[in-house]
């Protein structure tokens, strides 16, 4: 009688796995066959080493496993779909071989060279952990500006402390007490002037992270060409001392802060802290190397402030030349006033704002990328805005009633930019019941939009006039984004030839604003957290107080 299929397919399972079986025993056999050689190798005291010099803790030579090799080739399980003869493991210092095909493969050496350890010492030192690709392009040219630059810096500052040295040991009947005192409250000032202009500044430093670090560079630059000019006066010594002390102290609290966002910009793979490490321990390689170089200038050049101040102009050109350079390498992907700005303006010049019909129907929007932006991006003077009328982004209105309400404006103005006033008439339109368009008192038109989550004024018949933004309390990130985007709308259209109704682009704006979001989105910008705050004023619409005249909570 002839088997069934089920019978031969089952015979056939048995059979396998009694030749599976045995050879996993020949391959055991055949391992603890190695063991033991191996074991009298090192009894017997004789070097087991590689033939490619490798260390014994380090590779496994296919030649000490030629025993196990034909046991497992012959039980199948050195088979496989690709076909790997052998693996490669990356080590500290080189690569290791495992391979039990019988042949000798090249591996890593015994030690690796002098010359390379060190190499790969300082690579892991000054760059971070997986180079290239843990870091955005040019990062590498980023890093060799900076570090010429801070080369620079540190020289023309141990130049300068050299002369303030000098200046208090000149100083009219100073005696060493008197000099260490002074020495110590010139940098208690400068410690208080850090702490004043980094609560002046606050989340400018993220805002606008390029032109602070820029701002930073020169300004230790003056602090260094002040100090270097103490010696002609040296009964002035304290008061020269703790204004210089304090601009350095400020310089290097926007340095620092500015450095941390445009570290955040160059890691690609969640790796910050790595970036931020080697970009200290780059700073304080240039230091050193700069301390060594100006110690040996101070003694090639004369302390007089004349010959300190020929030596220190060159370093500063230096200095301000590589901080500029580097910057302009930097691709910041968060929003500011000016990028949101120049962004807009690329997508507002190809929507057709004066046709009639549907607006951009099947026309698929582009945003400029971060790279393009940042190409077009100005750091070094005033930013002026792109388009010929003006915004006042969240504006105080009238005049501060309190003298605690005063102290940040004047901080504010004096260490990073002018809160602008608004007459109170601009938002009396924002009191009438909400409507589909806006609402006009006097010569001004406002209304909220999305949901009440911003408000828009702007004057009905002067189109020169700023256009004013407010968001509410608590808005999001998206939110201010669009209240941008419908305030470039508005100065847009009021500078194209001809008259375009304000209802009209109040309602493309508010239509076009999906697929803006979306090309934006799309152009790899940051849209979950952006720096479009202004001034701060948010303004937020109450309902009417009750019969008993309390107002809400």
């Amino acid at each position: 009688l002839a088997p069934s299929p089920e019978l031969v397919g089952c015979f056939d399972h048995v059979q396998a796995g009694a030749v599976l079986l045995d050879a996993t025993a020949s391959a055991m056999k055949a391992t603890k066959q190695c063991l033991s050689e191996v074991g009298a190798w090192r009894r017997g005291g004789a070097p087991w080493r590689c033939r490619s010099a490798q260390p014994r803790s380090a590779c496994l030579r296919s030649e000490d496993l030629r025993h196990i090799a034909p046991a497992l080739a012959g039980s199948g399980i050195l088979a496989n779909a690709r076909g790997f003869a052998s693996l490669r493991q990356k080590i500290p210092g080189g690569w290791r071989n495992i391979a039990l095909d019988g042949s000798e493969r090249p591996g890593c050496t015994d030690e690796a060279p002098g010359r390379q350890q060190l190499g790969t010492w300082i690579r892991r030192s000054v760059l971070p952990r997986g180079y290239p690709h843990s870091v955005r392009e040019g990062y590498i040219t980023y890093v060799q500006w900076t570090a010429l630059g801070l080369l620079a810096g540190r020289i023309q500052s141990t130049l300068a402390t050299q002369s303030a040295l000098l200046a208090v040991g000149l100083g009219a009947g100073a005696i060493p007490t008197a000099a260490a005192a002074q020495w110590i409250l010139k940098d208690g000032v400068g410690h208080a002037s850090a702490i004043v202009f980094a609560t002046a500044v606050n989340t400018r430093f993220d805002e606008d992270a390029k032109r602070y670090r820029f701002y930073a560079t020169a300004a230790a630059i003056g602090a260094d060409l002040l100090a270097a000019g103490m010696p002609l006066y040296p009964q002035y010594f304290l008061a020269l001392a703790s204004i210089s002390g304090g601009i350095r102290a400020a310089s290097g609290v926007a340095s620092m802060a500015s450095r941390a966002r445009i570290h955040a910009s160059f890691a690609l793979q969640e790796n910050l802290a790595d970036c931020t490490r080697t970009g200290s321990t780059q700073a304080k390689i240039s230091s050193l190397l700069g301390t060594a170089l100006g110690a040996g200038l101070c003694f090639m050049v004369s302390p007089t402030p004349l010959q300190v101040w020929s030596v220190m102009v060159p370093l500063a050109c230096v200095s301000l030349y590589s901080t500029y350079i580097s910057s302009r390498i930097v691709t910041l992907q968060s929003l500011n006033v000016q990028r949101t700005e120049r962004l807009f303006q690329h997508m507002l010049l190809e929507m057709p704002w004066q046709e009639a019909g549907p607006f951009c129907q099947g026309k698929a929007l582009h945003a400029p990328s971060p790279a393009t932006i940042a190409d077009e991006e100005t750091f070094c003077a005033p930013y002026t805005s792109v388009f010929r009328r003006g915004l006042d982004l969240q504006p105080l209105l009238g005049p501060s009633t309190s003298w605690g309400a005063r102290i940040p404006a004047a901080l504010s103005a004096l260490f990073a930019r002018p809160q602008p006033r608004l007459e109170l008439e601009a938002v009396l339109p924002l009191l009438y019941a909400a409507s589909a368009s806006p609402q006009e008192a006097g010569k001004w038109s406002a209304n909220w939009y999305a949901g009440q989550t911003y408000a828009i004024a702007a004057q009905s018949h002067d189109l020169s006039s700023p256009v004013a933004v407010w968001h509410r309390s608590g808005a999001s990130a998206r939110s201010k984004l669009q209240a941008m985007w419908h305030a470039c709308a508005l100065r847009h259209c009021s500078e194209l030839p001809g008259e375009i109704p304000a209802e009209k682009v109040h309602k493309r704006a508010l239509q076009s604003w999906p697929e803006v979001l979306a090309a934006v989105e799309g152009a790899g910008w940051h849209v979950e957290s952006v720096f479009l705050d202004g001034d701060g004023a948010c303004l937020d619409p109450l309902p009417p107080c009750d019969d008993a005249g309390r107002e809400p909570e």
